[in-house]
């Protein structure tokens, strides 16, 4: 991208930016009637239970989730995408795969995948990234693998939600106990993950790309809002198609301020028809130590999202990685996972 470009991007961005602050402030202050507005609740619901292989933990009723009489009824309904880990579908006994793949196509629930995207395979020369070192990396070969096993099940993969490249390709550094960062250009992250897709799109031509990244980037990099753009414009230049959506995965005890920013630049790029669709995990914190804790800081991080920070989203994704909660279901426990589904259906219909 040259320099002239990216200086037109980057005041184009500061300028509809300042506009969408100001009509968003506006706007939170009241609606017509002159009570508080409400953020408005995301019209597609995506549920992403752990679901993840040994030695990390899953719910322990999550093969049940695929049984014809499970219940989660009222969740069923009106859930539209059962998302699901890549690591989950290498390592688990393909006849459980196959039941879960039937059961969803019998729900009429496609199924997207959670998968790193940058082609660099484990341990690599540089000491830096690489599958299993650090998040956001996958190989064409594995991809191939787990499109293969898919597809013996006859299912389909609708929906590859990358796993947080831009942020673990391009800013991060390190954490403690975790592998390096390589902090490659963007330029070279988009060069990385084009293989990955590439072979996701040979199996499945129609498939729908999408994005998640983290909002603590705009705490962990400086030029975040540049970065960030250069990374959306690039995509579509890659890839000849935008982003189909971002979802935000909130840190939440960092604050609102990382995630408010980001969520509003994100509105901008949206605007600018560089991504389709904003989302947002919804989940708990690694630090709840029972289900209920877990649920009940979910449930309040959808009310901080929706009724203080007024957030318009188009998708809202209930999920875990987090030891809890250990049960999906019954969606009528109040610590369940399904349960979670539930709660955000019954705001959103009684606005």
């Amino acid at each position: 991208m040259s320099m002239h470009f990216r200086k037109r991007v980057t005041l184009f961005l500061a300028a509809t930016a300042a506009m969408s602050a100001f009509a968003v402030s506006a706007s939170a202050q009241s609606d017509s009637s002159g009570f508080p507005a409400l953020g408005t609740a995301a019209r597609d619901i995506w549920l992403a239970p752990q679901g993840l292989p040994p030695p990390a933990k899953s719910e322990v009723d999550y093969e049940a989730l695929f049984k014809p009489d499970a219940p989660w009824k009222i969740a069923t309904a009106h859930t539209k995408v059962f998302k699901l880990y890549s690591s989950y579908v290498v390592k688990t006994p393909f006849a459980q795969i196959s039941a879960m793949v039937a059961d969803l196509h019998r729900r009429g629930i496609p199924i997207a995948l959670e998968d790193g995207a940058m082609n660099v395979p484990p341990d690599p020369p540089s000491g830096c990234g690489g599958l299993g070192n650090v998040e956001g990396y996958e190989t064409v070969a594995r991809a191939n693998k787990i499109a293969g096993i898919i597809k013996a099940a006859h299912g389909q993969i609708k929906y590859l939600a990358m796993d947080e490249p831009f942020y673990y390709g391009h800013v991060y550094t390190h954490f403690a106990g975790k592998g390096q960062g390589c902090q490659s250009s963007v330029a070279e992250v988009l060069r990385l993950i084009k293989p990955t897709l590439g072979a996701y799109i040979q199996q499945f031509p129609d498939i729908i790309i999408g994005d998640i990244e983290p909002t603590r980037l705009a705490g962990d990099d400086p030029h975040w809002q540049d970065d960030l753009s250069q990374w959306v414009i690039g995509f579509k230049a890659t890839m000849g198609r935008p982003l189909a959506f971002d979802d935000l995965d909130v840190e939440w005890p960092r604050g609102t301020k990382e995630p408010d920013e980001v969520y509003h630049q994100m509105e901008v790029l949206k605007d600018m028809r560089l991504i389709d669709q904003v989302g947002i995990i919804y989940n708990g914190t690694p630090a709840d130590t029972s289900d209920a804790a877990w649920v009940q800081d979910a449930e309040s991080h959808i009310r901080l999202i929706e009724d203080q920070l007024h957030w318009r989203l188009d998708r809202a994704i209930i999920q875990s990685w987090d030891p809890n909660p250990t049960h999906a279901l019954p969606e009528t426990a109040p610590d369940t996972l399904t349960h979670l589904v539930d709660f955000y259906i019954g705001r959103r219909d009684h606005r």
